[in-house]
């Protein structure tokens, strides 16, 4: 059987989950549909989901519908949360945005769908709640495209939109008006009718999913998931879409997208098969920073509703591995898949410390986030060498409060944070130098080393040139060097993580008798800082690209603010009753922004952002803005 991977995306509140459920109703799944207010749905499984009534993690169910096997990966909506959805974008056929009506596109639809369009996923568009008063469908449609994107096409007609009886007609292909929509949005079409050739329903059709599939057109359809209403409509058209996509079939590539621990503390591992097969006693490569090899003990699939242990798992499907220690989120099992070998997840911006209301709580805390980091790589955490407070990487306050809650109601624990504060980074400016020879003073290992460290312009990543050869230095002792950069890298000069740099192994000093890898671990951070020292460190702090959507009646105040910050409005679009400002501004000045605007023009305006790069400190905008556009 065919199997499509579908994933939901909306922003918090907008009914994802509860069009969810209406599909595993609809699917014969479940018997009744579960209620966010109540707790009762089946994704939203965790304590905490059903006490807040928003999905907090990914989760998976599978469920039949037009012959084809769907797993359906429901999502976290809000931007704290986004580490989760990125994870899980790469593993997807297809997706369904949902809007809710009254409430429109919001900052997190947009962010979702930039990041969808940017990954050519196929997506329908679903407008769920058109029941609600004051829904107005036009301005709706208006706002899509304006916010969104001009290439959508309206798959159904509505009657009684606003109020308790709203009527949903699907529109046939062979429908006039339809067709003609659609040879707009085709260069194929459009050429067949300037030359007065006939066009055939079957050749819309075609064209139609085509384009669709290319993320060139999104369909438009809608309806009230509560009720029930729309979702059989979307279910077909989201089967007509992916039906007939042969996956690739030949060397084993899968992608590990989320892990967690179920209620019995087994570890589970979830992947996607995008070629290949995976079976039990299969011996297979796994790619983390560097490759190994494991053996496949156990596996396990989805299957209506339910999770079934399996011989294998087949090419394009979901299935599980239980505890596997090599195993994490980004873990490629095989070889590079073209789709997999893209895949960054966005990193942490902001950190804090966190401590125990009981000392002796200590030992227990670091483990249970060590649990929680296993589950989502993102959440790092580490213990400062120079003050041994815990400090934790996080995305916002929304994801520390919810980890508060995660180690109270799950690990029994008390904790409290300190204040969230920018990641900063390191960046050297100059080529520097250390030597450290066996016999220096003050040099009591035995080892020694020479390094040469230069800057890569930012955004470059970290590059190594190892001029000792593995001849005079074994692997051992060049595995205890790779730690020891790894370390020096980690910690910087100032404490911070250091970027864009390349650094060479120049020489070596090796004691054949009583040097130890050791020697060359302990040393190598040493030497590495003061090379560092050498080259001159600039602070690097994190910028960020916004989008400002303000009505025209509070254009000048905010324009005013925004001048105020550390930022720079890049383009300005103007539309009849909107402003848009475009541009980018240090994350400091953006954090909680959207509080503030909500309070200069009433809750009537919005804010996007995303993450930018990291830029120096003290160089002027006018200068960064120049050189980093």
């Amino acid at each position: 059987m065919d199997v499509i991977n579908l994933g939901i995306l909306a922003h918090v509140d907008a009914g994802k989950t509860t069009l969810t459920e209406g599909m595993l109703f609809q699917a014969g799944c479940i018997r009744k549909m579960g209620n966010v207010d109540d707790g009762t749905t089946v994704t939203d499984s965790m304590d905490l989901e059903k006490k807040r009534g928003m999905t907090i993690k990914s989760s998976v169910i599978s469920f039949e519908w037009n012959h084809l096997k769907i797993n359906l990966i429901d999502t976290p909506g809000h931007f704290d949360f986004l580490s989760q959805v990125e994870s899980v974008l790469h593993v997807l056929d297809v997706v369904v945005l949902v809007i809710a009506a009254r409430e429109g596109v919001q900052p997190q639809t947009r962010l979702f769908f930039r990041k969808l369009s940017e990954l050519k996923i196929p997506t329908v568009i679903f407008i769920n709640k058109l029941d609600r008063m004051g829904v107005n469908y036009e301005d709706l449609i208006k706002t899509i495209r304006t916010k969104l994107t001009d290439e959508i096409l309206e798959c159904q007609r509505y009657q009684g939109v606003g109020g308790k009886q709203v009527e949903i007609e699907d529109i046939p292909l062979d429908d006039e008006e339809f067709q003609m929509k659609l040879l707009l949005s085709s260069e194929t079409l459009i050429k067949k009718y300037d030359e007065f050739q006939e066009i055939s329903t079957k050749e819309y059709e075609t064209e139609f999913i085509r384009l669709i599939r290319s993320g060139k057109l999104y369909p438009v359809m809608g309806g009230v998931a509560l009720k029930n209403q729309g979702i059989n409509s979307l279910m077909d058209m989201l089967t007509k879409i992916m039906a007939d996509v042969k996956p690739q079939t030949d060397l084993l590539s899968a992608y590990v997208f989320k892990v967690d621990f179920d209620q019995k503390g087994q570890k589970r591992i979830f992947f996607r098969v995008f070629s290949g097969t995976v079976t039990v006693r299969q011996n297979v490569y796994i790619r983390n920073e560097e490759s190994q090899k494991m053996l496949v003990r156990n596996l396990a699939y989805f299957e209506n509703g339910k999770i079934i242990s399996a011989r294998s798992v087949a090419c394009g499907d979901v299935g599980i591995i239980y505890d596997e220690e090599l195993l994490k989120v980004g873990t490629v099992i095989g070889g590079n898949n073209g789709d997999v070998s893209k895949v960054k997840l966005k990193e942490p911006l902001l950190h804090t410390n966190i401590v125990t209301k009981d000392n002796d709580e200590r030992y227990l805390l670091l483990n249970a986030l060590n649990t929680l980091w296993q589950e989502d790589p993102q959440l790092k955490f580490e213990v400062s060498s120079t003050t041994d407070d815990i400090i934790i990487s996080l995305y916002g306050p929304l994801q520390m409060e919810i980890i508060g809650e995660i180690l109270k109601n799950r690990f029994g624990l008390n904790i409290s944070f300190g204040p969230l504060t920018n990641i900063y980074k390191e960046h050297p400016i100059k080529e520097g130098y250390c030597s450290i020879r066996i016999g220096d003073w003050k040099n009591p290992y035995y080892a020694g080393v020479v390094f040469k460290v230069e800057p890569l312009p930012l955004g470059s990543g970290f590059q190594y040139e190892n001029l000792v050869s593995y001849g005079y230095l074994e692997k051992p002792f060049q595995n205890a060097v790779m730690d020891g950069i790894r370390t020096a890298l980690n910690e910087g000069t100032q404490g911070h993580e250091v970027i864009d740099v390349k650094i060479t192994f120049l020489e070596a000093d090796y004691d054949s008798v009583m040097g130890t890898p050791a020697d060359f671990r302990r040393l190598v951070p040493i030497a590495l800082k003061r090379a560092l020292e050498d080259a001159t460190i600039e602070i690097l702090e994190p910028w960020q690209n916004f989008i400002i959507s303000v009505p025209v009646d509070f254009e000048k105040s905010v324009l005013n603010d925004i001048c105020k910050m550390k930022a720079r409005i890049t383009e300005y679009q103007y539309g009849e009753t909107e402003t848009c400002f475009i541009g980018k501004a240090i994350l400091q000045d953006m954090m909680n922004y959207e509080s503030r605007l909500n309070i200069l023009t009433h809750g009537s305006a919005s804010v996007l952002q995303d993450f930018f790069k990291y830029l120096p400190m003290n160089e002027s905008v006018e200068a960064l803005m120049e050189k980093y556009k």
